[in-house]
């Protein structure tokens, strides 16, 4: 079997392809797969007892079975005695059993998601120096996520989740002074928070939380003290999803308009499912 070196997979911060030759990941494993979309259960008339696809619901999660070849590459003598050293030291470093974090390379940019490990089918021995590997890959959260950037809002869609395909949940900036901020997608309000903010502060949403930053805090996006975070200014929180050409379109309007005038930034992952 070959090597797959391009997706750039690793666990718990740990290359699948081992630098030093002990292990590498197989074509065998594949592609990522699909988590599931969290079904509901409705008691409408005439439907009652029926499964149904939330609206924006929650993905679920999946599996990946994961193969590797296992060599005696390293130090000593090589064959089975340090082979299983080698196992040894892969297992160690995948936390088996562990809630851990798995990055693969999507799209040009390094994702990830939290994970578990946990053993799979027996391995086969192809001979004293090299042993084939089949591990269960738990992936926990449904969507691969990259590292978060941060932008200013313009338009009608954010760049940085351009193309992408997951359910995406930005953060939300927004100078004062603001006493409404709403945001909708296909009709249906993703996001609306009502108080008051001044001028000179800063209004920072994530999902059901929001706080005041004051200043020009250049990391508004930092989380904040307990004690400063209310849970009831924020009337609705749902993620962005994108349409058949892979943008995240969206309308928003603070204090009921829609000339944002540079107010409105959001701090947001390229997300993929």
């Amino acid at each position: 079997m070959a090597v797959q070196p391009t997706r750039g997979f690793q666990i718990s911060g740990v290359p699948m392809i081992d630098p030093k030759g002990r292990w590498y990941l197989l074509h065998a494993t594949g592609e990522r797969p699909l988590a599931p979309m969290e079904l509901g259960l409705t008691q409408a008339p005439m439907a009652d007892g029926v499964f149904f696809p939330r609206d924006r619901g929650r993905l679920g999660s999946s599996q990946m079975a994961l193969q590797l070849h296992v060599t005696d590459a390293g130090r000593g003598h090589g064959g089975r005695t340090q082979r299983d050293r080698n196992l040894a030291d892969l297992y160690n470093a995948l936390q088996i059993g562990r809630e851990t974090t798995v990055s693969m390379m999507i799209a040009g940019q390094l994702c990830s998601q939290r994970c578990i490990v946990t053993a799979g089918s027996a391995a086969v021995e192809h001979s004293a120096g090299l042993l084939k590997v089949s591990l269960i890959l738990t992936l926990l959260e449904g969507v691969w996520k990259a590292e978060p950037e941060e932008e200013i809002v313009t338009g009608g869609t954010l760049a940085t989740l351009s193309g992408c395909t997951g359910p995406a949940r930005p953060m939300w900036s927004v100078r004062g002074p603001v006493t409404a901020l709403e945001i909708r997608q296909g009709g249906q309000v993703v996001c609306s928070w009502g108080g008051s903010l001044p001028a000179g502060a800063r209004l920072v949403i994530d999902g059901w939380k929001s706080w005041r930053v004051d200043g020009d805090a250049r990391e508004w996006w930092a989380a904040p003290a307990r004690a400063e975070v209310s849970t009831v200014q924020v009337s609705e929180a749902e993620p962005l999803l994108p349409n058949a050409l892979g943008e995240y379109e969206f309308t928003t309007r603070i204090d009921g308009s829609e000339n944002l005038a540079g107010k409105l930034s959001a701090y947001v992952s390229a997300t993929y499912l």
